[in-house]
């Protein structure tokens, strides 16, 4: 390595692990636990936090430039030009390479590709003694390399270079028995070389190859290529046909945490010789979480995994436009496939299955971005288990996993410390915010990654200043309303949630209304039945319709959530059939005082009782029989119960119901020591003071109750 003119030698193992971690993501955050990961396996001591410090300090000291790495929120970055490091330029040239081949500048994009590939000297990582690096980063690098060489040749080979490649070729099948593009440029080579019989040779080598050692048969462009060189098929002038589809979008350049969820896709995507189906896997999450993100991030991750190819497409399952049809997916598929589109058939049932012959033999992973259901996936999903698919949605696609055998990996709101790790990342080079600052931030922002990433995009290099007001407009208002960037509609939290909405019924739409007035409360299945006068069962299905598009959270087998977010934007929107919301409202409070009521008077039977019974009209209350159930119901609800005392002193504060209700639930939280009491005292002084204001001649009395 060098830094400026000098020439460093970095001995140590160790500090050549944490070097190599560290410029294999050279200007990109790298987090602590990898790098430990990295550098001491994945058992390491409890001691490596402490220890890696130190090892980052040597490496910091021995490089003679402290300000190379930086400490960022959750990890360590180095700073390195373009041109500074030997990966960064290889993959500048690989890209020139291919815009030039693009623009149909063939002699400059060989010399590039030459400039890329005289980067490599020798195996990636081979003097980096670490087991995790060249188990995850060396088949990457390695695929990188290849794809560069095949590049090369094909590039060479639309130049007219046939007879040059030949002994390039045949040096790379030996090393690569079973790549089966380097096969067949190998026989196309020869083919235009007029070398008939060699070429039929490598088929036959090939195909015994590939049936000894993986128990497949030749996929389809090698059968192509086979056929033109007998003559049974068109002749091939230049190796359009061999082109590997490469769909995937960019990988987010402030990607950040989800290793559990990343760990487990890789883990259940990875290629396994005894496998005989299709691997189907479902990121499904609330809207603006980052599916897309994190299954982007993976299909990167094993391009090595399926050399043949990955397709992506968005199906706009959630989307202003109305959902991709499934023909046109099967035909954007087929053509990135090398099926021409003049043999296209146009019944569906036949396009899909031209789709599942073309993937036939190869091993291509398919991305299926924001489905809508489960009808419009399982027609694109490959009939070999060579492939893989990864299908992103709001909704659980519980079909794929009964009927399919997919499996569900859940993307939920990352914990605080991821969000203000992300958001640190999308924030760039750190302008001095305060690490409690930015935590506040990603708190206002529901730790919800669209949010901090809008967040971010309108504060990235704005002053600390700037910060603490974008903060304060999130505090004083509306944070949906606030959380967008520009006229674009689709950097919006609204928009996210705009579109789940739209799909709803008018009894998920109901209930959604009816838990909104509790963000980030436990409602239990039977208070939304008594609120909306339903049976459970019915309460327990539509619960579970927004739970399955992920528009509540199950907080176990009977409880859901909404986050604050989405009650923001419930608030924004008109209430569904406002004069029954309100009553839905009066039931779930009634609910609650009722059955409250009944716990305290089993608890506490020497609780004075003031004013006149609860009414029955909120619907049956679950059975509070003995003092261990009712202190079993007061201790799960606490936290629901100071939610309602202070959503319902916004409302009625006349109504005696809520001061008995607080009177009741006040002493089960004091007699308990609860921190809730402190919500529920300030609640009923306010409502108090509200209604002071209002009926002067009562203020005295009120005044005291609420002491």
């Amino acid at each position: 390595m060098r830094v400026g003119d000098e020439a460093v030698e970095v001995r140590s193992a160790r500090h050549r692990a944490v070097l190599a971690s560290l410029l294999l993501s050279a200007n990109r955050e790298v987090s602590v636990e990898t790098l430990i990961r990295h550098v001491w396996g994945e058992r390491p001591s409890g001691s490596a936090v402490a220890a890696l410090r130190v090892l980052i300090m040597r490496v910091r000291r021995s490089l003679g430039e402290p300000g190379l790495i930086r400490t960022s929120s959750s990890g360590y970055v180095i700073d390195v030009d373009n041109d500074g490091l030997d990966l960064l330029r290889f993959r500048g040239l690989t890209e020139r390479a291919k815009a030039a081949r693009t623009a149909g500048a063939l002699d400059r994009a060989a010399h590039l590709l030459d400039r890329a590939l005289a980067e490599w000297r020798g195996p990636a990582l081979s003097d980096v003694a670490s087991e995790s690096l060249h188990a995850s980063e060396v088949p990457l690098l390695l695929e990188d390399r290849l794809r560069a060489a095949a590049e090369r040749v094909d590039v060479n080979l639309q130049r007219g270079r046939h007879h040059e490649v030949i002994g390039e070729l045949r040096r790379l099948t030996q090393e690569y028995p079973l790549r089966e593009q380097f096969w067949a440029q190998f026989m196309l080579a020869l083919h235009l070389s007029d070398r008939r019989d060699e070429a039929l040779v490598a088929y036959r080598e090939v195909r015994r190859r590939l049936a000894e050692e993986v128990g497949i048969d030749p996929g389809p462009v090698l059968r192509s290529v086979y056929r033109a060189v007998v003559g049974d098929g068109p002749r091939i002038a230049e190796p359009a046909s061999l082109a590997v589809p490469c769909q995937l979008p960019p990988v987010a350049s402030s990607f950040f945490g989800r290793e559990a969820e990343a760990g487990r896709l890789r883990e259940l995507l990875q290629p396994a010789p005894d496998r005989i189906s299709v691997p189907i896997v479902t990121v499904c999450g609330p809207p603006g979480v980052g599916k897309t993100a994190l299954a982007t991030q993976v299909a990167h991750e094993l391009r090595a995994a399926y050399p043949d190819g990955q397709l992506w497409v968005d199906l706009r399952g959630h989307a202003a436009n109305p959902p991709l049809s499934t023909t046109a997916a099967l035909t954007g598929f087929l053509r990135s496939l090398s099926v021409p589109a003049a043999g296209l058939p146009e019944d569906q049932d036949e396009l899909v299955a031209a789709y599942r012959s073309a993937l036939s033999g190869r091993r291509v992973l398919v991305v299926l971005d924001n489905a809508a259901d489960t009808e419009q996936v399982r027609p694109l999903l490959p009939g070999g288990p060579g492939c893989a698919v990864v299908v992103t949605s709001r909704d659980e696609l519980r079909g794929l996993t009964v009927l399919n055998g997919g499996v569900r990996v859940r993307v939920d709101v990352p914990s605080p410390g991821e969000a203000a790790g992300l958001l640190s990342a999308a924030l760039g080079d750190d302008p001095g915010y305060p690490a409690e600052t930015i935590g506040e931030l990603a708190d206002l922002c529901g730790h919800l990654p669209l949010a901090l990433r809008i967040a971010a995009s309108n504060l990235v290099g704005k002053s600390r200043s700037h910060l603490e007001a974008y903060a304060a407009r999130l505090r004083a208002g509306n944070r949906v309303s606030v959380l967008s960037v520009g006229d674009d509609d689709k950097a919006a939290v609204l928009t996210a949630f705009e579109h789940s909405y739209r799909s709803l019924g008018p009894a998920a739409k109901r209930v959604l209304h009816l838990l909104a007035l509790l963000p980030g409360a436990d409602i239990a299945e039977a208070a939304v039945a008594a609120a909306t006068d339903q049976n459970l069962f019915q309460a327990g299905r539509t619960l579970e319709e927004l739970a399955g598009v992920s528009l509540v959270q199950r907080r176990g087998h009977d409880r859901y959530r909404v986050p604050h977010l989405l009650a923001d934007y419930v608030a924004l929107l008109p209430a569904v059939r406002g004069e029954q919301l309100r009553r839905d409202r009066h039931r779930l409070f009634d609910w609650y005082s009722k059955v409250a009521d009944r716990a305290t008077g089993l608890l506490y039977p020497d609780l004075p009782r003031t004013g006149r019974p609860l009414p029955d009209e909120a619907g049956p209350a679950p059975e509070v029989a003995d003092r261990a159930t009712a202190f079993a119901w007061l201790e799960t609800e606490r936290p629901t119960l100071a939610a309602v005392a202070v959503r319902w002193a916004g409302h009625a504060t006349g109504h005696l119901g809520f001061w008995q209700f607080v009177e009741r639930v006040r002493v089960h939280l004091a007699v308990n020591q609860h921190p809730e009491l402190a919500w529920v005292t300030e609640a009923a002084r306010l409502a108090a003071r509200k209604l002071a204001e209002s009926t002067p001649r009562v203020g005295g009395r009120l005044d005291a109750l609420s002491r």
